[in-house]
């Protein structure tokens, strides 16, 4: 542990932070001081830790640093040689004169021995290939592993309170098996289930997928039942568990081992556990259940766009029908209710889509659709396309040849009566080019 004293500081460099690392010392450890520096003016800064008593061996006492700006970490390392409480100064000197220094209070405590021989709740065998650490209370996040074989385990450590733990190798779930003051060299016999434990954490994981799944798919039940699947069932598992722990720590001729804290740790580790699968089955469902939600939501929007897109193409295909394929921007605003603007677009994403084919006459974009023709004659489709291909329009004479002119005649007659041929003056133009008559002028061009 440590206690931080202020000294005096000055302006041009000040120590923003100051701290010791592990928190917790112990004979023979080394410990890194670091030092957080933020520079106000430029100039080279000395950073120097002096110890006061002859707790620590300084291993690196002193480093010099040119500090470009803003903030920067700097380091120097200790090594712990002897019990008691010291004081580590941390000064900082800019052009030799010193301007800001910080005291931390470091107590140093003496180590000893913890062995730890650990024992099969159920089986009563030396529990070998086990992951067990000590973890020291007060200190978040220090974690000292405890080494063997044999089902014997141990560590020479720091004089602390610490939390004996069993951790599942595969996932790092662990069971507390035991608390223990270490003050001096301690032997201790504990019983633990590394099976139950790796049990217990691969149940957890699976009911948070099975919640998930469950509630994603929505195919088994609905969420009122769920809520009762997903308290009993662990509930349950939660009682039969107790019962066969029960049942192993009564049982006639087990080993000598003492069990002063591992027993009811056990047994609140069932219980815990149980509770824990019915929360975590519950906020996994509820998360299946948003996901799956706005998964249905983004689809029906998909398909809501899809349906209007196809209702679209269609109205425009079923209005180039009538026009004998050809369809003029102006046509669509007319009778499918399209800005100009709109309507362009659409007939731009056919074209893009091989649904159509543009073409251009004096600045004036008109639009083909071929598939709409298939149901025509051969020789419709002919004088359509001569039309098309002639937006001025073409008398009798000027068509290509195409065949008798009375069986041309006929084919234009047939045309003119479907309403996709007009005819003005013995001149045949296609009737979605009599919308922009005016622009290309009359006659044949």
């Amino acid at each position: 542990m440590f206690l931080l004293c202020v000294g005096v500081w000055g302006v041009d460099v000040r120590i923003y932070s100051v701290g010791v690392s592990p928190p917790l010392v112990g004979v023979g450890d080394v410990v890194e001081v670091w030092v957080g520096l933020e520079k106000f003016v430029a100039g080279t800064v000395r950073v120097v830790v002096s110890v006061d008593a002859p707790g620590f061996a300084v291993l690196v006492g002193s480093v010099e640093k040119v500090l470009v700006g803003g903030r920067e970490v700097v380091s120097l390392r200790l090594r712990a040689v002897r019990e008691g409480v010291f004081v580590v100064s941390v000064r900082v000197y800019v052009n030799s004169t010193e301007v800001e220094r910080r005291d931390l209070v470091v107590e140093v405590v003496g180590r000893a021995r913890l062995r730890v021989a650990l024992y099969d709740l159920f089986f009563r065998t030396p529990v070998e290939d086990a992951v067990v650490v000590a973890v020291p209370r007060g200190y978040a996040g220090v974690e000292y592993p405890l080494y063997g074989r044999g089902g014997v385990y141990e560590a020479v450590l720091p004089k602390a309170a610490y939390d004996v733990v069993v951790k599942d190798r595969l996932t790092g779930v662990g069971v507390e098996v035991a608390s223990l003051v270490l003050d001096g060299d301690r032997e201790v016999a504990l019983v633990a289930s590394p099976l139950l434990v790796s049990l217990a954490a691969s149940l957890l994981v699976a009911w948070v997928v099975l919640g998930g799944l469950v509630m994603f798919t929505d195919r088994l039940l609905k969420y009122g039942k769920l809520v009762a699947l997903g308290g009993v069932v662990p509930l349950v598992a939660g009682v039969l568990a107790l019962v066969v722990l029960g049942v192993a720590l009564v049982a006639p001729d087990v080993s000598p081992v003492q069990l002063p804290k591992s027993v009811p740790l056990s047994a609140l580790a069932a219980v815990s556990t149980a509770l824990g699968l019915y929360v975590a089955f519950q906020i996994s469902a509820l998360a299946g259940a948003a996901v799956k939600e706005w998964l249905d939501a983004k689809k029906r929007r998909e398909e809501e766009r899809v349906e209007v897109e196809r209702k679209t193409v269609s109205r425009i295909l079923e209005c180039a029908e009538k026009y004998g394929g050809v369809l003029v921007p102006e046509i669509l605003v007319a009778e499918c209710g399209f800005s100009m603007g709109e309507a362009l677009e659409r007939l731009e994403e056919l074209v893009q889509r091989g649904r159509a084919v543009k073409y251009s006459y004096r600045g004036v974009d008109y639009y083909d659709f071929p598939a709409v023709r298939s149901h025509m004659s051969d020789l419709h489709r002919r004088v359509i396309e001569a039309l098309r291909d002639n937006p001025r329009g073409l008398t009798l004479a000027e068509f290509p040849s195409l065949g008798p002119i009375p069986t041309l005649e006929r084919a234009l007659g047939d045309l003119v009566e479907m309403g996709v041929v007009v005819e003005e003056r013995g001149v045949y133009r296609l009737r979605a080019f009599a919308r922009v008559r005016g622009e290309w002028g009359g006659g044949p061009g």
